[in-house]
């Protein structure tokens, strides 16, 4: 969380930041929650127990795949709705929840808090062209691909609309970049709907947000 970002007031009541944390609870907003180390992976995650007695809040991945997080450096919170940002410290981690100890103070931030902060790389076409071995296809009208993990055989894949295609690689929209990281190894089993035989396989190599389409971003693979 940068420093440079202009806070407008700093909550520090327990009372009150249980209150902020259950609101934002019921009404079931997406949070972002990501850790400064290394390259940012941003996870949408969602608040199901804020416990008052124990101090124990509990959030789940929204991603099939869950969480990417590591146990031993701070969790950063943004809420969007509440305008809202925290630090929260991992009390308990697993695949599917973390669990954290209820946090110092809470960040009101006015909007700009958010202005050049970026979770993932915006798409640039022409500053990746010469990186591509082979033209791209854009997809014209509504193309549907069948997403799973290769490594994760019981999570079960997943319908994306489908980007742009070519001979090397492909690419996909998805609206949680927490969803896929750099590195995993996919399987395409069906398009529109039709089974693949034989299946395709690739790497992510890129998640991107795309300006023209606030809120989604593209996943580039290449084929393996």
């Amino acid at each position: 969380m940068s420093e440079e970002k202009e806070n407008i007031e700093e909550i520090t009541d327990d009372l009150e930041i249980i209150d902020l944390l259950k609101a934002i609870q019921t009404t079931k907003e997406k949070v972002w929650i990501w850790q400064n180390i290394g390259e940012r992976v941003v996870h949408h995650a969602l608040l199901k127990k804020v416990d008052p007695i124990k101090k124990l809040v509990q959030i789940h991945p929204t991603a099939a795949k869950g969480f990417h997080v590591s146990s031993r450096d701070n969790v950063f919170l943004y809420s969007q709705s509440k305008l809202v940002a925290t630090k929260l410290s991992v009390r308990e981690i697993e695949k599917d929840y973390i669990v954290f100890t209820l946090p110092k103070k809470v960040m009101r931030v006015n909007e700009s808090f958010v202005d050049g902060l970026e979770f993932v790389e915006k798409e640039n076409e022409e500053a990746h062209t010469h990186e591509r071995t082979h033209n791209r296809q854009e997809i014209e009208g509504d193309k549907f691909i069948k997403v799973n993990f290769q490594d994760e055989a019981a999570v079960k894949g997943e319908i994306y609309f489908l980007g742009d295609i070519s001979q090397s690689g492909l690419s996909f929209r998805i609206d949680d970049p927490g969803s896929f990281h750099k590195g995993d190894f996919l399987e395409f089993s069906e398009m529109n709907g039709k089974e693949l035989n034989p299946i395709m396989k690739g790497e992510v190599m890129s998640i991107r947000e795309l300006p023209e389409l606030p809120g989604m971003f593209k996943v580039g693979v290449r084929y393996v």
